[in-house]
């Protein structure tokens, strides 16, 4: 099982004049609804996506182009030469990271991809359906709910592109637990059972690792690859949002791609007392 980092877009102000048109930095940081997407091609072998004219839709089309979610090492050939049956795209936004993934794992002949939010769900959808006939032997499954660890759970939603737009796309949500709101879960345990192995599980959930790994990890021995954002660094709420998840991998068998891996002490460096 491999664990790696993201190498996603850094957000930051640059003269527009100095981008290509369909930089992510000439479009708004806006939640769009999902009618406003329309076919674009992503790539050089006329596959297409439906895409928001947003900001947040082309900071997904600029990780799928870099391919944020593996790398290139002897492990990720060994991995797929074990001819990888299914994905499990947890947190799939538009559902680019899981055309991401299939196209580098060909073998792969199911996706089933969990998306929370709405109207991001509503292109995931679109998005699927379109790609059912260029993939005809690849079995398309969305999903709208919120990951979770253990049935009975209700969370409430809060956009981070609201709380902090300098730094955040504005298609991005976290969902926490709360007495009451939103109901509609699914389990990691659910969504692996019965999935033809071997298996990989993309997660990318903003913060919401935290209450998956807070129960049973036991689907976790299922998973060839493991690839996920962790979002710790984002800001004091998101501290211990990986803690479980670290903890949980270790229990099993962890190869790092990365040969240079930039630890914190959590607790220590995010002191309140602690001027900058």
């Amino acid at each position: 099982m491999i664990l790696t980092d993201r190498l996603g877009f850094p957000f930051r102000k640059r003269k527009k004049d100095d981008l290509p048109p369909d930089h992510p930095l000439n479009f708004p940081n806006e939640h769009l609804p999902g009618s406003s997407a329309t076919l674009v091609q992503v790539d050089e072998i006329s596959l297409e996506a439906y895409l928001r004219p947003s900001f947040s839709d082309r900071c997904r089309l600029q990780e799928y182009k870099k391919g944020i979610y593996f790398s290139k090492c002897y492990l990720h050939e060994r991995l797929k030469a074990t001819q990888p049956k299914t994905i499990i795209d947890v947190g799939a936004n538009i559902g680019l990271s899981s055309l991401s993934l299939l196209q580098e794992f060909p073998s792969v002949t199911k996706i089933v991809a969990v998306e929370a939010e709405a109207e991001n769900f509503e292109v995931l959808s679109r998005n699927f359906e379109h790609w059912k006939s260029q993939f005809e032997n690849v079995q398309f499954e969305a999903m709208q709910a919120i990951a979770t660890g253990q049935d009975g759970a209700a969370f409430e939603m809060s956009r981070l592109g609201q709380d902090n737009p300098q730094t955040t796309a504005s298609g991005t949500f976290r969902f926490t637990p709360a007495q009451t709101g939103i109901t509609n879960t699914v389990t990691m345990a659910y969504l692996l059972a019965g999935a033809e192995g071997p298996i990989i599980c993309k997660m990318d959930i903003e913060g919401g690792e935290e209450f998956i790994f807070n129960a049973d990890t036991a689907w976790l021995d299922r998973v060839s690859f493991f690839t996920a954002e962790v979002h710790d660094r984002f800001g004091p709420e998101f501290i211990d949002s990986s803690a479980r998840m670290i903890a949980s991998l270790s229990e099993f068998a962890i190869v790092p791609d990365r040969d240079v891996l930039h630890c914190y002490r959590r607790h220590q460096v995010n002191n309140p007392d602690i001027s900058t």
